[in-house]
């Protein structure tokens, strides 16, 4: 995290460090000018999840992991009972701190309490190009992104991808809260 720092998150659990609160505002304002710099340079996905959706206290349901595959599946507070997946195709092994906050600020779940995104050097790949009938190995130059993200628990994710894929979809297991009284009328209605 370069801006919204687990030090600085700390320090705002401390109500009388006002300098922790005018250090909190100016990273906001210098992290919103960063994402305006880099705007046209990310996948729509991320520019979708940047703009969209707030998971800001959501709860972690999963971060699992095959391959150079890595999901992290949320549970938002204001999503109405959707889920939210983000899969990323990582390109280098994920870093996590575990101890990132101190223990007296951890919780015993882990939520999603900040993040932030960040333009990385692009990466080299070599790709297969047919070209009449044969194929040949051409390297390119893949754009690479970062998503940092500070978790309730104490955690800090550094992840390093090529492609980011955004799912939104409502929950049928365990039913979203509410749901439970609508279906057991609709099934005695019915009855």
């Amino acid at each position: 995290m370069r801006y919204f720092t687990p030090e600085l998150f700390a320090r705002l659990q401390d109500v009388e460090d006002r300098a922790a609160v005018s250090e909190w505002e100016k990273a906001s304002r210098t992290y919103a000018e960063h994402l305006d710099a880099i705007w046209p340079r990310l996948p729509r996905s991320v520019r979708r999840f940047v703009k969209d959706v707030r998971p800001h206290d959501a709860d972690i349901v999963s971060i699992s992991r095959s391959g150079n595959a890595l999901v992290i599946a949320v549970q938002p507070e204001d999503q109405g009972g959707h889920l939210l997946t983000l899969a990323y195709t990582l390109i280098e092994e994920p870093r996590i701190n575990r101890s990132a906050l101190p223990r007296e600020y951890r919780t015993e779940h882990a939520g999603w309490l900040y993040d932030e995104i960040a333009v990385a050097r692009p990466r080299a790949a070599s790709v297969a190009r047919r070209e009449k009938g044969r194929a040949r190995a051409e390297t390119v130059r893949l754009p690479t992104y970062e998503h940092d993200i500070l978790l309730s628990n104490g955690w800090e994710l550094h992840l390093r991808f090529v492609k980011c894929k955004l799912v939104q979809a409502a929950a049928l297991l365990p039913s979203p809260p509410g749901e439970e009284g609508l279906r057991e009328e609709v099934m005695h209605q019915s009855a």
